[in-house]
């Protein structure tokens, strides 16, 4: 049951005139004005709430847990930090102001928290929209670049620092930057520990990391142009005795491109003394891995070397390295394991033992000949909650087996994605994932016979019931998974775009080749 302090504020934010309520609220009941206002989607006291908070610090971590970022009441909060910073500066007629500063005294914001606001992937409010990452931090960079004006015409002291998880693109990277170069003295500081940048140049990257100091995490993703040699470049940038975790954008390494830069990678590498999360998918790292990563002390948490083309010498040196040791999350995705050093990975995942989370061997070449070793690896590994095997091909008996054993010795798994398997597809086709081929790992042509993979379906959830695993989840697919990119909601049609120009160029400088020629 509610208080009555919560429904006297839900009876406050419907009357229709904040600025003059306000004038008689006390401080203490701002936090819940500030919460009734969001949730009532109230954005006309929510901007009052905001310009003319009397406490020193507003955190909507604390005030919005678990609400959905409603785009309407995100955008009036926004604009009442803006205003909050010229209420100094203002003239005595400004009743809220004058008001509550004679009754309660001064005390001026000076910390906003946003770190902590979910990204919601679907709108629960009435306006419909959810504000993301990318727009929070596009509307955070445009309120300080408001607030300076404001300021210079003003002259209002104080200074309002905005932590915030920062995304950054082409599209709101100028005004990121304009905020950020105003520097520690400005009206509205953005301060953030973990920044995401999408097609971007690496000279802007370059900028955005010094200007910004210390991160704790980078993740740099898609259609980030490093080139060959950017990461020897940028990561001296990076504070690296800070930065907890890094994700490079896709090929961001190439050792047959690399050149001498290939050593000043590697040290780089080993001065991350506090990363715990390394994720560079689709790498080329082939035969160079104890090259650059020997030099690393750390003991890593989450690994993605998903399609880096591996050797067997890469695999034998990662089964003792000491990066390995404590892994939570490990991908593997993309490397033909039966046909490298199975015995090297599966005694790696072996040592990762009680710690591994999640497990990701997906298109990896495996069937029931791989299965004895890889249960045989699995062994021990009491806190697995995620596996994912799709892309590999099991009969459905193998399957079975599978299901039957994970139930029975991964207690904690919650979990498991399988591909379905060949018998489940019609009898005349011969190769359910290319009729026209002997390879067991190209793209599908056919269609899966619905009764068989239902039937099939049923019998897995058969077993799991039979184990008392009612908390174990299967699901089948054809191809591989991989976690889904929430974040591209908001900036898909900036990186398509910019996908569709670098295929132009591509073609445009081929025919040119050719003309010339």
């Amino acid at each position: 049951m509610e208080s009555l302090e919560f429904w006297s504020a839900h009876a406050l934010v419907h009357w229709p005139r904040a600025t003059a309520a306000l004038q008689v609220v006390l401080p203490d009941v701002y936090p819940l004005l500030f919460k009734m206002s969001f949730l009532e989607e109230k954005v006309d006291w929510l901007y009052e709430v905001t310009r003319t908070w009397p406490l020193p610090v507003l955190s909507l971590t604390n005030l919005l847990a678990g609400s959905s970022p409603c785009a309407s009441c995100l955008y009036a909060f926004f604009a009442g930090l803006r205003d909050h910073v010229g209420r100094s500066g203002t003239s005595t007629d400004d009743g809220a102001k004058s008001t509550t500063s004679a009754l309660w005294g001064s005390c001026p914001l000076h910390t906003v928290d946003l770190m902590g606001v979910q990204d919601g992937q679907k709108a629960t409010c009435l306006c419909g929209k959810t504000l993301g990452r990318w727009g929070r931090t596009q509307a955070l960079a445009q309120a300080c670049v408001e607030a300076t004006m404001i300021q210079q015409r003003t002259s209002s002291p104080g200074s309002i620092q905005v932590i915030i998880n920062a995304f950054v693109t082409k599209q709101n990277c100028n005004n990121v930057l304009t905020a950020l170069r105003a520097g520690p003295n400005a009206p509205i500081t953005i301060s953030c520990t973990e920044l995401r940048v999408d097609n971007l140049e690496l000279e802007q990257v370059l900028e955005l990391v010094q200007l910004i100091g210390p991160l704790e995490r980078l993740d740099m993703v898609h259609n980030v142009r490093l080139g060959f040699n950017g990461l020897p470049a940028l990561l001296p940038h990076c504070h690296l005795h800070t930065l907890r975790a890094l994700s490079l954008p896709p090929r961001a390494v190439d050792v047959l491109k690399m050149g001498p830069d290939l050593e000043k990678t590697s040290l780089a590498l080993a001065a991350l003394s506090s990363l715990a999360e390394l994720n560079m998918p689709y790498s080329r790292l082939t035969g160079h891995v104890q090259q650059l990563f020997g030099g690393m002390v750390c003991s890593l948490s989450t690994l993605d070397f998903s399609g880096c083309g591996l050797s067997s010498a890469d695999l034998r040196w990662l089964a003792q390295a000491p990066i390995v040791t404590g892994l939570q999350k490990l991908d593997f995705s993309s490397h033909p394991l039966g046909q490298l050093s199975p015995t090297a990975v599966y005694r790696m995942i072996r040592r990762t033992g009680p710690l591994l989370e999640s497990l990701r061997l997906e298109d990896c070449d495996l069937g029931d000949g791989e299965m004895t070793l890889l249960l045989a690896s699995l062994r021990g590994h009491t806190q697995l909650k995620h596996f994912s095997l799709t892309g590999n091909i099991f009969s459905s008996n193998g399957l079975k087996c599978l299901v039957s054993w994970m139930a029975s010795h991964l207690p904690a798994l919650q979990r498991l994605e399988y591909h379905i398997p060949p018998d489940c597809f019609p009898s005349q086709v011969e190769n359910p994932l290319n009729p026209n081929s002997t390879s067991p790992q190209q793209a599908t042509t056919g269609q899966p016979d619905g009764v068989r993979v239902a039937l099939l379906h049923s019998q897995l959830n058969n077993i799991v019931a039979q184990a008392g695993r009612s908390d174990l989840h299967l699901e089948a697919g054809l191809q591989g998974g991989g976690e889904i990119d929430f974040d591209m909601k908001e900036t898909w049609g900036e990186l398509r775009s910019a996908l569709l120009q670098s295929l132009s160029d591509s073609i445009k400088s081929y025919l040119d080749s050719l003309t010339d020629y």
